[in-house]
């Protein structure tokens, strides 16, 4: 496995496998959004009223899975199924011990009662044989919910990861358009010519729309990470992701068997399954099996002026509880675990059918952006060395950079989506 290629700074790289995208695709952003015209001499992205904290894509990524309230709950969720796990997976045996002493007598209806001390004393120990197959079950339908979690946990967390890349980029490009339009503000004021006042002032107005643009974004990047600031997050990075092809049916067979919502549903199922089977052998019969002895102390007992003399005396015995299973006269608990399963299952299949269409559909999407992509940047090309003169120019050379941007980022967008259908992780990791 090695690179294809790995441009421009930060952490992006894409891996490929025998012409197949890994899983894993890591990707340093450098689309190069930042125009080779005024490379040498880049604006600073400056805002008076606002503090910004420069924040890479990886960066932003880690601190999003670390502070981001959805995950931290579902992990405290999947701690709490894990505790329950081993006390499931127990036999229930249900051991209890229990004590009785007496008789007692308010009034003793003979000499021979009244006489009778210490009182006879009952010990019983009682515990519960479960029904075949019972803590199996339990077993298995506790590890596989156990595994349920897990699985949804990772969808979660590849989910955040991808809205928040989707974040970034959104404010990567409000960004990297004011710089553009600062730039082409300030080729406009070095010409020194009073009628182009009113361009000058539209080029200003452009870069307050695109500051506001740039605010409400950032601040949908600093609601990601939890916890309000007066410093808003500045993302940092330069996008050059070569256009790349993609073979439909390594992404459909991918996509089935690694997209992290099929994961899931397939752990879905293997909890409906398992609880089906549980059901089954829960009308399985326990038993309650108890035994006792009894411990009547010697006494001599008088009647009638006679007296008899009674040896401690010492009894035992058992008895084992059958319960009449009326309840097995209905099976709700056998339909409602069997319709479950076949829920489960039917949403699977659809799940896996449906991936079909959506990765055609996202590789239609990807192949277009690539398409405009290569237009926007045989135009910038052509503009690259062109000398910024009169209005025109600097107008032309506006468009161009723009067009570039929005399809740089829409590229890298259709990169993200594409990655998410097809169950391909980390596509970008800046």
């Amino acid at each position: 496995m090695s690179p294809i290629s790995a441009t421009g700074m930060g952490d992006i790289c894409f891996y490929k496998d025998s012409g197949v995208y890994m899983k894993k695709l890591v990707v340093t952003l450098g689309m190069a959004l930042v125009c080779p015209a005024f490379a040498q001499n880049a604006a600073v992205f400056k805002l008076d009223d606002v503090n910004l904290k420069p924040i890479k894509l990886s960066e932003f990524i880690a601190q999003v899975k670390e502070n981001n309230t959805w995950i931290r709950t579902k992990k405290l969720a999947n701690e709490s199924t894990a505790s329950w796990q081993q006390s499931m997976s127990a036999y229930n045996l249900n051991p209890s011990f229990s004590y009785s002493r007496g008789t007692f007598y308010a009034q003793a209806p003979t000499d021979a009662f009244a006489s009778r001390s210490p009182q006879s004393g009952t010990y019983s120990l009682s515990g519960n044989i479960e029904g075949r197959g019972k803590q199996d079950a339990r077993k298995e339908f506790s590890g596989t919910e156990l595994a349920r979690q897990s699985v949804d946990l990772g969808a979660m967390v590849y989910g955040v990861e991808v809205d928040s890349a989707f974040l970034f980029l959104d404010a990567l490009r409000v960004k990297n358009l004011w710089l553009v339009k600062h730039k082409a503000q300030t080729e406009l004021e070095k010409m020194g010519n009073p009628d182009l006042k009113l361009a000058i002032d539209d080029y200003k107005q452009f870069k307050t729309d695109q500051a506001n643009d740039f605010k409400y974004f950032s601040l949908g990047m600093a609601s990601f990470l939890g916890k309000p600031s007066n410093v808003l997050p500045d993302p940092t990075a330069e996008l050059s992701v070569a256009p790349r092809d993609f073979d439909v049916r390594s992404l459909i067979d991918n996509a089935r068997r690694s997209r992290p919502d099929i994961l899931s549903l397939e752990a879905a199922f293997n909890v409906a399954k398992a609880g089906d089977v549980l059901a089954q052998k829960n009308r399985n019969l326990d038993y309650n099996v108890s035994v006792y002895g009894t411990d009547t102390p010697g006494y001599v007992g008088t009647y009638s002026g006679y007296s008899t003399t009674y040896e401690r005396g010492i009894s035992y015995g058992f008895s084992v509880t059958v319960p009449i299973p009326i309840s097995q006269l209905y099976d709700a608990d056998l339909v409602a675990a069997k319709n479950a399963r076949l829920q489960a299952e039917i949403m699977l299949e659809d799940a896996k059918n449906r991936v079909y269409f959506e990765v055609n559909q996202a590789l239609l999407q990807f192949n277009s952006a690539k398409t405009k992509l290569q237009t926007a940047l045989d135009n910038q090309k052509n503009l690259a060395d062109k000398k910024m003169a009169n209005l025109d120019d600097v107008n032309n050379w506006h468009a161009a950079e723009v067009e570039t941007i929005d399809a740089k980022v829409n590229y890298a967008k259709a990169l993200l989506f594409l990655g998410r259908v097809s169950g391909l992780k980390n596509v970008l990791a800046m």
